[in-house]
C-alpha cells in the first residue's frame, strides 16, 4: 500500500516489519524500562505534579494543572533541554497548554538527568506564565 512516501522508505519499512520478531520484544521491554524510570524521576522529583501511568505509547503527558507549559519549555530549552508543552500537539492555540509532553525513549540515566533538571527549573526563577503561550509560534504537524 502507498502511504505517500519515497519507495525507498516503504521498502525498508517493510523489510523492517517482516524481521519485527528478532528486535520488536527487545524494544518494547526498553521502552517500559524507559517509561519507569521516568515515572520513578518524577515521584523523586516532581512530586506533586499529577501524571497517570499510560498503557502504551512513548510519552507521558503531565497535567501541570495551570497553563504554563510553553512557559516550562521555553525555560528549560534556555537551561538545555528541550520538552514539548502540550499546546504543541493540539489544534487550537492552548487547548493543552497545561499539559506537557515527556518522551520515555531515551536512556533511564538521560530521563533522570531530564526530570532533575525540569524539577530545578521549574522551582526557580520569576513565576511561570499567566497562561500565555511561550514567545515562539511554533506549530507541529
Amino acid at each position: 500500500m502507498d502511504v505517500s512516501g519515497s519507495v525507498l522508505d516503504q521498502l525498508l519499512a517493510v523489510s523492517l516489519l517482516d524481521r519485527a520478531d528478532g528486535w520488536l520484544a527487545d524494544r518494547v521491554d526498553q521502552v517500559r524500562r524507559g517509561r519507569q524510570a521516568l515515572v520513578t524521576a518524577m515521584e523523586r522529583h516532581l512530586p506533586h505534579w499529577s501524571w497517570r501511568l499510560p498503557p502504551g505509547g512513548l510519552s507521558l503527558w503531565v497535567d501541570l494543572r495551570r497553563p504554563v507549559a510553553s512557559a516550562l519549555a521555553e525555560r528549560a530549552l534556555a537551561h538545555g533541554l528541550r520538552i514539548g508543552g502540550g499546546a504543541r500537539f493540539g489544534a487550537e492555540p492552548g487547548l493543552y497548554e497545561n499539559r506537557l509532553r515527556i518522551p520515555y525513549t531515551l536512556p533511564p540515566s538521560v530521563l533522570e538527568e531530564a526530570v532533575c533538571r525540569l524539577g530545578a527549573i521549574s522551582a526557580s526563577g520569576p513565576p511561570l506564565g499567566s497562561g500565555t503561550a511561550g514567545s515562539r509560534n511554533e506549530w507541529v504537524a
